[in-house]
């Protein structure tokens, strides 16, 4: 009986210890410390606990490699934090990196790979790694390590679980609280934006701001440009955001939208899409993306009463690509643009109308001030420059026509879808009566030819 309780003591100090140091770990995640707070406490109490010399934890990267991101103090001198290893060859982590599975090498005489290397380099003799798993994927590795002649106890594979899962717990806490984070400053972002769309704010405006918005809620390295596609087959940079190549496209640009490229397939296929080693793409602007180091890219299309408008283009300078979830994020923006076009279209086609309203206006009074042909004529033709914005001079329809006998050579000619302009209008004035006997009889109006000829006798 003496002797059953003699045995116990040990056992139980050593159960009551390992408590103590899971509670701490919980403690710290249960005030939503920073990982690296969370990630040093728990290296240092397992290596307590598991009575090992060291603790390592690594994050397994999308490019085959692992992160060294927390370590307890160590007998040797360690590889510093943030260092990267190639997960190649026969060695414990790139076990578990395989199977997801608890590892035990206590013989690291045939491993092989850059862990391999490493582990022989330190002394390394025996070791225990275990995945993290955090909610349902494998997202890195806990590793105990000795460099003594025993290996690790046979119960630390268990024992090592307990921390693993408490890291798994504080990793998916810190990635919601990320995520939670993420989405209030997508709003916020989106609101902006929105806020202008609804004051009306100009296109260049606009365009400037979303194409910073996104940057920065994409990364501190990312490229952002929102661009109009031109009937020619180019593309015309109409906004843009990129603090890493100050020298990089600029607004005004107009640029090929042909190859492979990111802007070009967003033309051709109307649909968001990414190119995640963007060398591998070819085109004018592709090339120019190359030159400037970009790695990666996604295009949304801007999409305007179904007519592909435009495209807007993410890309950065980083080995990873953007996340999955990149396209619906960015399309988000793309909406609000399209609705701020249409938005802006039909503001423009208020305003013409009623200048239109006010020029035919301003036709009728002259006609019901009983003015002259000539005068009503000349007013439509002044009218009509004005809300056309024609650039070049404009004849008035009072002259005569080029090779009349009354000509006059220094008038410019309109060309026929100008005279066809004037022509609906000249009728729209004639209907109203505007030109009395002359070119009225009773109720009849007279065609314009009928009107031109009698203003111009042998025309």
């Amino acid at each position: 009986m003496a002797t059953g309780r003699a045995d116990a003591g040990p056992e139980a100090t050593r159960l009551a210890e390992e408590q103590a140091a899971l509670r701490r770990v919980a403690t710290l995640v249960a005030r939503e410390s920073s990982e690296a707070v969370v990630f040093r406490g728990v290296t240092e109490e397992a290596a307590g606990i598991l009575d090992t010399e060291a603790v390592g934890m690594l994050r397994f990267e999308s490019d085959g490699t692992a992160t060294l991101v927390a370590q307890s103090r160590t007998p040797w001198d360690p590889p510093p934090l943030g260092t990267r290893l190639t997960l190649e060859g026969e060695n414990i982590l790139a076990l578990v990196l395989r199977t997801g599975q608890i590892a035990r090498f206590d013989d690291w005489a045939d491993a092989t790979g850059a862990v391999a290397a490493m582990a022989r380099g330190l002394g390394i003799r025996s070791s225990v790694a275990a995945p993290i798993i955090v909610e349902g994927r494998l997202w890195g590795a806990m590793i105990a390590v000795t460099s003594r002649s025993e290996p690790l106890p046979a119960a630390t594979e268990s024992r090592i679980g307990d921390f693993t899962e408490l890291v798994a717990t504080a990793v998916a806490n810190a990635e919601a609280r990320g995520a939670l984070s993420a989405l209030v400053n997508e709003q916020e972002a989106l609101r902006r934006v929105a806020t202008l769309v609804a004051e009306g704010a100009t296109p260049a405006r606009l365009f400037a701001r979303v194409a910073r918005e996104v940057a920065g809620l994409l990364g501190a390295h990312v490229y952002s440009a929102v661009l109009r596609y031109e009937p020619d087959d180019t593309a015309t940079v109409v906004g843009v955001w990129d603090r890493e190549r100050p020298d990089g496209f600029r607004v005004g640009a107009r640029l090929p939208i042909d190859g492979s490229g990111v802007t070009a397939t967003v033309h051709r296929e109307k649909r968001p899409v990414r190119a995640d080693d963007y060398s591998a793409t070819r085109g004018a602007i592709a090339d120019l993306a190359h030159v400037h180091g970009i790695t990666s890219a996604v295009g949304c299309p801007i999409l305007v009463q179904s007519h592909v408008w435009g495209a807007m283009v993410v890309a950065h300078y980083e080995p990873e690509p953007f996340p999955a979830e990149t396209e619906q994020r960015v399309s988000q923006f793309t909406e609000l643009m399209a609705t701020a076009i249409v938005n802006t279209a039909a503001r423009a086609e208020v305003e013409r109308l009623a200048e239109e309203q006010a020029a035919l206006r301003r036709v009728a009074t002259l006609v019901a001030q009983g003015k002259t042909p000539t005068q009503v004529f000349d007013a439509v033709v002044a009218e009509m420059a004005r809300l056309l914005a024609w650039r070049a001079p404009v004849r008035s329809l009072s002259s005569p026509p080029v090779g009349s006998r009354t000509s006059k050579p220094t008038h410019q000619s309109l060309s026929a879808s100008e005279l066809e302009c004037a022509s609906l209008s000249m009728a729209r004035a004639l209907r109203l009566g505007c030109c009395g006997p002359a070119v009225r009889r009773g109720s009849i109006v007279m065609p314009y030819e009928a009107a031109r000829s009698r203003l111009w006798p042998g025309a």
